[in-house]
């Protein structure tokens, strides 16, 4: 099986003190990477992030995607809403994000929520995880003032530093058939763990917390961190806000829920990057791959050598994520014959 660099964000390190000291960090940043790496989220106040975003017309603009008592979300609308681009690719956000990854983040998926969730706890690691691990997270933005009565987010800090555990780990059977939710295989296995997670929660000795905050105010979270939506004790009232999930460069981005890591398949995820609408080129730590068919949807993930290694690393996005060095060879000349075309 491959063996897969073990390299871990910058932030977790014993010695996080004397590399934020060689990365010149200011006193401000070091304090935000003091928090994040204690409590695995960071909630960063800034007055003006929205004030030349049309916010309030989203809700317009996306009404469509919600029912009559505000339920329902507006998934990747960055395609075609300049706000809801302009929020997931905010200079401010990407900013702190540089700083705690210390490698260039890239968003590739926006979610609208009109209503809050109500969504059971979980981690994030069981829908989008990375290879190495750790390099994904999620930012919350509030597009109107939250209080604890409109089903506010809740988390629990420190728990980010739980294993990350996917259905394997918590004996979930696996996913047969289609991988996606039109599975009822999925939701399934998905309901068994929620219940495994939230009776982890219980025994873990993690306090929780709910989040009430202001509009433009925005959370970062750690990818394991274990959260969800509270109840909302007033259904009048909505709970405006954007999710925007990111990857980070050197990273193959992968869905644990649908893999078998133990068998080294993995259901690999084929992204644009929100900021250029360009297809993401996985990669091991710079480190070109390949991706085998393994079976069942699920891909194999092998590092190229030699003068492929070479060639992938200039030859820009992949349309389609290569199978073997051959195909990932015949990719990149088609690629730098069409750029020597034009």
């Amino acid at each position: 099986m491959t063996t897969f660099p073990a390299t871990r964000p910058w932030h977790e390190r014993e010695d996080w003190e004397a590399e934020a000291d060689r990365r010149g960090l200011s006193s401000r940043e070091r304090a935000l990477v003091d928090a994040y790496r204690r409590d695995g989220f960071l909630v960063v106040e800034d007055a003006r992030v929205l004030d030349e975003i049309d916010a309030d017309g989203i809700w317009t603009r996306l009404a469509a995607h919600f029912g009559s008592d505000g339920s329902g979300r507006a998934q990747d609308a960055w395609s075609d809403d300049p706000a809801v681009h302009a929020i997931a690719t905010h200079p401010a956000v990407l900013d702190v994000l540089r700083v705690l990854y210390g490698r260039e983040p890239f968003p590739f998926q926006t979610l609208n929520f009109l209503s809050g969730t109500e969504q059971r706890t979980h981690s994030d690691t069981i829908h989008f995880s990375s290879l190495p691990t750790g390099f994904m997270c999620g930012v919350w933005m509030a597009l109107e003032d939250v209080t604890l009565r409109q089903g506010p987010l809740h988390y629990f800090p420190g728990s980010q530093k739980l294993p990350e555990l996917d259905y394997e780990d918590l004996g979930v059977p696996p996913v047969v058939g289609a991988l996606g939710w039109a599975n009822p295989n999925t939701r399934t296995s998905y309901t068994l763990y929620e219940e495994r997670i939230a009776a982890l929660a219980r025994e873990s000795g993690f306090r929780m917390y709910e989040l009430a905050i202001a509009r433009g105010t925005f959370l970062i979270w750690s990818a394991n961190l274990l959260h969800g939506g509270s109840p909302r004790d007033d259904r009048t009232r909505t709970r405006k806000s954007q999710v925007t999930h990111y990857y980070f460069t050197g990273s193959v981005p992968f869905r644990p829920m649908f893999s078998r890591r133990s068998e080294g398949r993995y259901a690999v995820s084929h992204l644009r990057d929100v900021r250029t609408g360009q297809w993401i080129v996985p990669s091991l730590d710079g480190t070109p791959v390949v991706f085998p068919h393994c079976g069942d949807g699920l891909r194999a993930i092998r590092p190229l050598g030699g003068i492929c290694h070479a060639l992938a690393r200039v030859a820009g996005p992949y349309a389609v994520l290569p199978e073997s060095p051959r195909e990932a060879l015949a990719q990149t000349v088609r690629k730098v014959a069409h750029k020597l075309r034009r």
